[in-house]
């Protein structure tokens, strides 16, 4: 049985699906420094361990006919020692670690209000609620001036991105073993997504090369540096790509969130506007 299309909220068909590709490149990388403590780093890469102890991470080409909800489909990015997970798949990501995507909402709306990309936040004539609580609380110093913030509990980033049909589109477990291939297309990026957030999982000394760098608008390439915890937010449509990993081990956490339905499938879907039927045939994006 074919899955039936998504039904696009009402008053999302007026908010916007990406920026524009020359307007995104005029938009900077935000970096978030210490997003993830080293602790919960652990915690979330013990749990991913855990799964693959269990049969059902790595090693499987596609998924298991009697498969179970922590089924997750794995397979190379390319020749060599580049390997992603698609975490959302049957709806793991959101079960495992809903506070770590909360935090992430968050964090991706506050960078986006700041920057006034107005992608995923509101304008600044509404009204929005934030948590208090937890890691929330942190990033009060990127919201823009002019959004007025009521603290409450009833409403978070996240129901505000949900109920305009913005939802998380992929959650990637990105391992590079060097030696590793490049993403060498200088003009990558996140095509038909809103914002991307990469999360850094390891020291930077555990690794060689793996550098994460952006074409700016004046055609000069800049570099990022980040350490273990630290989240890079961007808009999706900016140019980003990463040098080949020549020694040691680096693994980073990737999210976009794009106006659609939160993908369940074991890919990156490209579902087309407005339906986006993920998991029909021509939605997936082979590696």
């Amino acid at each position: 049985m074919a899955p039936a299309a998504w039904k696009v909220p009402e008053g999302a068909e007026q908010l916007p699906r990406f920026m524009d590709v020359d307007m995104a490149q005029q938009t900077p990388v935000v970096k978030v420094p210490g997003f993830l403590s080293l602790e919960e780093i652990q915690h979330f890469e013990h749990t991913i361990c855990t799964a693959r102890s269990e049969g059902v991470f790595f090693g499987q080409s596609s998924l298991m006919a009697n498969a179970s909800i922590l089924s997750l489909f794995c397979r190379r990015r390319s020749r060599g020692g580049w390997h992603v997970c698609y975490l959302q798949t049957s709806g793991w990501f959101r079960a495992t670690f809903p506070d770590l995507k909360r935090r992430m909402f968050e964090a991706v709306s506050r960078v986006d209000a700041e920057q006034q990309w107005h992608l995923l936040s509101p304008t600044k004539t509404e009204v929005v609620n934030v948590s208090p609580s937890g890691k929330d609380s942190e990033l009060t110093g990127l919201l823009a001036d002019g959004v007025q913030v009521q603290f409450g509990e009833q409403d978070c980033a996240q129901t505000r991105c949900e109920t305009r049909g913005c939802n998380v589109r992929c959650a990637e477990y990105h391992v590079h073993f060097g030696p590793s291939p490049a993403l060498p297309d200088l003009h990558h990026h996140d095509t038909d997504s809103l914002v991307t957030m990469d999360i850094m999982l390891t020291d930077s000394s555990d690794f060689q090369g793996g550098v994460f760098q952006t074409l700016e608008a004046d055609s000069t390439m800049k570099p990022v540096t980040w350490s273990a915890g630290d989240a890079l937010v961007f808009v999706s449509h900016k140019y980003h790509s990463v040098q080949k990993v020549s020694a040691g081990e680096r693994r980073v956490l990737v999210l976009e969130f794009w106006r659609g339905p939160e993908c369940r499938c074991p890919h990156r879907c490209l579902a087309e506007w407005p339906h986006r039927a993920c998991g029909r045939k021509g939605s997936s994006e082979e590696a």
